[in-house]
């Protein structure tokens, strides 16, 4: 192979870490755009100057500016947006009313919420305003009865309360849209004056807009890599129209998670690793495990649904990891054959769309567990079942289930029951696998006590739960 431009050639190892840092496009385009922002903060009080540089800074995010059939406003919004959030992480330490008014003013928006979180009080309640505004009788004057101070708090709470028992009429309405219409008028005139060279607030905006330049100034490049980003998290429809857009469709991101696995015996079931991995952020994974066992499967199962992630050929297939409560168990399992099996190394490796992929929350992967084993023979019966094992925890168990036979050729179904309803289920010959579930303690009469002792009065008299029964089944099925 030959190329007028410098290449790599090799296996995975090789080639991988090449493709983690961004293109040099797409650096090139981030550091511009944050060049043309300092352009336009320098220039802020200078119409003629600032008009050039805004020019520049609108069409460093926006390459689409001549073509007709997109939105434009669509991407101020979303730029806006972006460089909210980009504000919020730098200059946090800064953030306040008055810089979240200049950055208002620099782009010109008044119908975004509270664009850099600013912390806000509220007004308190109508009983502790009521309270307040009694006056304290003191020296010598004369106390008020107990029941002139009942009538004056329910005029207190009625005249601070006025809509709890009646709906706004027309006039009323029409009323409020005018109030309304009068302060955004005046809000939006605020920011114009703002933008307004030679004037008093245009020169207060533009002290504190070169104030937060330092900061972002400082980590230029990331900042605009930043961004870029969070626009296209945003939209990813305009992507394409961006020039290092081809670049960034062969970036990657990667995690690798190391550990060993022990010597096993022959004919033997083990699990060679299993942990819970958290999505911070919806992104396309394709894991994969690096082990010399070649009847290692992984499993992925989504908490949440307890759906296992489909698997193509006995490996992961690609697929969107979506952000959710309980995360996502991956679960490497494996068998050995008519030789026993030394111990070796392991390696769980995580390739992902975005540089923020999946952690467990212990930042290693658990590979040492204890197992409990039970052998016995099946005797037939009429009901079909292999066996049946009543299972008690203290604490809720995360726990993978296994069961073979010694008849490779039999169909069966591994089931685990509460109160004799099927909760998860396996089917297999001669070989079956729940991959990850998790027993839940069973709750008692202290537990209850406990609970409703610390709950609200209305709840105290609330019947005891009954006690849930977690049992293992086998049923037997004929061969086809």
């Amino acid at each position: 192979m030959c190329s007028t431009y410098n290449f790599l050639l090799g296996d995975e190892e090789t080639i991988m870490p090449h493709l983690t840092s961004e293109s040099l496009c797409f650096r090139e385009n981030a550091a511009q755009l944050i060049a043309n922002l300092g352009k336009c903060i320098m220039a802020f009080s200078d119409s003629e100057k600032f008009t050039k540089a805004y020019a520049d800074l609108v069409e460093s995010h926006c390459p689409y500016l001549s073509n007709k059939q997109m939105s434009k406003t669509q991407n101020f919004q979303i730029f806006n947006q972006a460089l909210y959030r980009m504000l919020r992480r730098i200059i946090k330490d800064i953030i306040s009313p008055e810089v979240a008014l200049a950055w208002r003013a620099f782009t010109f928006d008044a119908t975004s919420s509270n664009i850099l979180g600013v912390p806000f009080g509220s007004r308190p309640d109508t009983q502790q305003s009521a309270t307040s505004a009694t006056p304290s009788h003191r020296s010598n004057t004369r106390p008020a009865t107990k029941k002139h101070s009942q009538v004056d708090q329910d005029e207190v709470d009625k005249s601070d309360q006025p809509w709890t028992s009646r709906q706004p009429n027309i006039d009323e309405i029409v009323a409020a849209v005018k109030i309304q219409k009068m302060w955004r008028g005046y809000y939006v005139r605020s920011l114009k004056t703002a933008r307004t060279p030679d004037t008093a607030q245009n020169a207060r905006v533009s002290e504190i807009l070169k104030k937060c330049w330092p900061l972002i100034e400082a980590n230029a490049e990331e900042n605009g890599l930043f961004l870029f980003r969070e626009m296209f998290k945003k939209d990813p429809d305009i992507m394409p129209y961006y020039p290092f857009y081809k670049d960034e469709r062969s970036k990657i991101s990667y995690s690798d998670y190391k550990g060993v696995f022990h010597e096993q015996r022959p004919m033997s079931w083990f699990v060679i690793f299993r942990d819970i991995f958290y999505v911070k952020e919806d992104m396309l994974i394709v894991p994969s495990v690096i082990v010399p066992i070649n009847t290692c499967v992984l499993h992925v199962v989504d908490n949440d649904t307890g759906m296992e992630i489909p698997r193509v050929f006995q490996k992961v297939a690609p697929y969107v990891y979506k952000k959710n409560k309980k995360g996502f168990s991956f679960v490497a399992e494996a068998r050995t054959l008519e030789y026993p099996l030394a111990s070796g190394n392991w390696r769980l490796r995580l390739i992902g769309s975005l540089s923020s992929l999946p952690t467990p929350r212990t930042h290693e992967v658990c590979c040492n567990f204890v197992t409990k084993e039970i052998r016995d023979y099946y005797v037939p019966n009429s009901k079909n079942i292999i066996f049946r094992q009543a299972v008690k925890v203290r604490e809720d168990l995360f726990v993978s289930l296994q069961m073979n036979t010694s008849t490779r050729g039999v169909y069966f179904k591994l089931a685990v029951l509460d109160n004799n309803e099927e909760v998860i289920s396996a089917v297999g010959k001669g070989h079956v696998v729940i991959p990850a579930f998790t027993f839940l303690r069973n709750n008692t009469h202290d537990d209850f006590d406990t609970k409703r002792s610390g709950s609200r009065a209305s709840n105290k008299n609330s019947p005891p739960a009954a006690p849930a029964n977690k049992d293992k089944a086998a049923d037997k099925k004929k061969k086809k």
